[in-house]
């Protein structure tokens, strides 16, 4: 029995498979050269960020972190944060040391343990940003294997998702959305003087938003276990269980 334990927590310890997030809905179609996974507060800064004020562009860095299993990167971003100063007219970027120094600060304070998994472009409506034209910044600052450029066009414009490969750029299928708290995320996002702005509504629709999802899905595990009590016992044979179960289901819903 002890070495059967033993066995157990070993394979435990020693699990060669990345953890992945449980609660996903998949975007596209499922990728075999890359796994990313981005989280849903990330994914909805991105989407609604866009130029403000004569800006043409807005440029930040993705930020998470990644393993390789069997050749298949996985990789997981729960941060996005934008740089300052490394925009110029007409879409272009142009990084500098101090750009690079205020960003690793910023890090540091809002995303600690995180580390730099590529970085994003964010248009405005009608733009048309094409990963040939920040091919040098690419190669020259997220030289990394992996490391992800992340477009979109416009207040929720299409976006595209490239990767550097041995032909060139390689444009993901697709990608999933995971859901958690993401603190770290909801913090920033409030922090950011622009935050109302990107949000469309404040951090409080967000925080809704998230405790729906999370609530509808609390909802469905325990009618799924109220639906296998009843199979497993009848009502009529075991009412006590069938009862408790309904009563911890119209719990969750009143609150």
């Amino acid at each position: 029995m002890k070495k059967i334990e033993r066995v157990n927590l070993m394979g435990e310890l020693y699990n060669p498979y990345p953890k992945l997030p449980k609660n996903i809905r998949q975007i596209g179609e499922r990728d075999e050269v890359v796994r990313l996974y981005l989280e849903d507060y990330v994914n909805t800064y991105l989407k609604r960020l866009y130029p403000q004020g004569g800006q043409d562009l807005r440029v930040g860095l993705l930020l998470g972190s990644s393993e390789v299993q069997d050749g298949t990167p996985y990789i997981f971003i729960d941060g996005a944060m934008e740089m300052e100063g490394v925009t110029e007219e007409g879409e272009k970027v142009a990084f500098t040391e101090a750009a690079w120094k205020r960003a690793y600060q910023s890090m540091e304070e809002t995303f600690p343990k995180r580390t730099v998994q590529g970085w994003f472009l964010c248009g405005g409506q009608g733009s048309q940003l094409s990963p040939l034209n920040y091919w040098k910044q690419h190669i020259q600052y997220f030289s990394g294997k992996n490391q992800l450029m992340y477009l979109n066009s416009g207040m929720e414009g299409e976006e595209a998702i490239y990767m550097t490969s041995e032909d060139g750029f390689y444009r993901l299928k697709g990608h999933s959305i995971y859901y958690e708290r993401n603190q770290m995320m909801q913090d920033y996002m409030i922090l950011r003087k622009d935050a109302h702005r990107v949000e469309s509504g404040t951090n409080d629709r967000i925080t809704r938003d998230f405790r729906n999802k999370m609530q509808d899905r609390k909802i469905e595990v325990l009618k799924s276990a109220v639906r296998s009590i009843c199979w497993a016992e009848p009502a009529a044979r075991c009412p006590w269980r069938f009862w408790r179960a309904a009563w911890s289901c119209s719990i969750i819903i009143i609150r």
